[in-house]
């Protein structure tokens, strides 16, 4: 795979927030970037929501061995990461709330993509086998989703003898593509949000409007409608919008 890595730890909590949490945006997809770390609100379904939550070396290597030790961490850790992250505002919840927790290192998966996406139109990958990036991008599922949705209709087409091989060239002529602009947005994404915002303390820190330009990038990232394909046998400039 070409590519490299980042060096970033985030935590991810899914848990239902408890009466005492007063911060408004709770049930809207936010991000938070303060002095205190940056986090990301997904909402889920029910109750529940979803935080990423920026971590430190500190917070799950051992000082001794300099190597990861999950028995550092747990729920209980990311909720009081989670509290310093939203002040002024109370984010709680109760043990019997919490669905489900992990710890990512981008160093363990690096932001990669495959050299080729097919050996003579035979043999094809798709998802994370011809991708990897953070999961702060939250496209891992939708981008391997797509990535067969592209592939499976145009097999279909040519196997049925309603097409010629050569539309097979359109997978990783479009999803190769697509997957480097990921991971070029996600790499600089990562790096926005594990930055501290800018102030007279921290001068080339992200301001307001980069992060807000990088959140908006996302949101076209995850419904969709930022993808577009250059034009081939199938597709028409002429019917690409701006």
């Amino acid at each position: 795979m070409d590519g490299d890595q980042t060096d970033f730890i985030w935590g991810v909590l899914d848990m239902i927030p408890s009466a005492e949490t007063n911060f408004p945006d709770v049930r809207n997809r936010t991000a938070v970037h303060s002095n205190n770390g940056s986090c990301m609100i997904i909402p889920r379904e029910g109750d529940k929501i979803r935080l990423y939550l920026q971590l430190t070396n500190s917070d799950i290597r051992d000082p001794a061995t300099g190597r990861v030790d999950m028995n550092r961490f747990g729920p209980d850790k990311l909720m009081e990461v989670a509290k310093a992250s939203f002040q002024p505002y109370t984010m709680a919840t109760t043990p019997d709330k919490i669905d489900w927790w992990t710890v990512y290192i981008s160093k363990c998966f690096g932001q990669r993509v495959a050299s080729k996406f097919s050996v003579h139109e035979r043999v094809f990958i798709a998802g994370d086998a011809c991708h990897t990036h953070s999961p702060k991008a939250g496209q891992g599922m939708n981008a391997s989703m797509n990535d067969t949705h592209n592939l499976i209709w145009k097999l279909a087409y040519v196997l049925r003898g309603w097409a010629d091989t050569s539309l097979l060239k359109t997978y990783e002529f479009e999803r190769r593509k697509y997957a480097q602009e990921l991971i070029a947005f996600d790499k600089e994404f990562s790096a926005l949000f594990s930055s501290k915002p800018k102030s007279d303390e921290h001068g080339d820190g992200v301001t307001h409007e980069e992060f807000l330009q990088a959140f908006q990038t996302f949101g076209e990232f995850s419904s969709g409608i930022g993808i577009h394909y250059a034009p081939s046998v199938i597709t028409a400039p002429a019917h690409q919008p701006a």
